[in-house]
């Protein structure tokens, strides 16, 4: 009984670590005619720009290459939410990008630019490390 009980726990703690993965709500499109995802902040007023995928790897396809240019907003079922975050991964691995514009982004999480030669132009984003 007590195995079963621990296994349990393990599956539901295992699911839960799933769940918190970035998800997006919201495929953008930047000027550059690039796709980008965003997921809603709990606020419900903004979104950060993530990653596609659940898992590694986080882009199957459609990296974002060259020149980004995220836009302050972004408008998604008659709501406009401000775009003020880039999430942890959201760009890790993406070797083709070579510059990312934002002057809305007030934070970068953890490895957003992993894996990247070169990026910038986030305007006073703070990088979580």
């Amino acid at each position: 009984m007590c195995k079963r009980l621990i296994c349990i726990c393990l599956l539901l703690s295992f699911g839960g670590f799933y769940t918190l993965r970035a998800q997006y709500d919201i495929v953008a499109m930047a000027s550059s005619g690039q796709m980008f995802y965003c997921q809603i902040l709990g606020d419900g007023e903004s979104v950060r720009v993530t990653h596609p995928e659940k898992e590694w790897p986080y882009y199957s396809d459609n990296k974002p290459v060259g020149k980004l240019v995220i836009p302050e907003e972004v408008t998604y079922g008659g709501q406009t939410y401000r775009v003020v975050e880039i999430g942890a991964y959201a760009f890790y691995r993406c070797d083709s990008l070579t510059e990312v514009q934002s002057d809305a982004i007030q934070i970068v999480g953890t490895q957003a630019f992993a894996a990247v030669c070169r990026c910038g132009n986030i305007g006073s984003a703070h990088c979580d490390r």
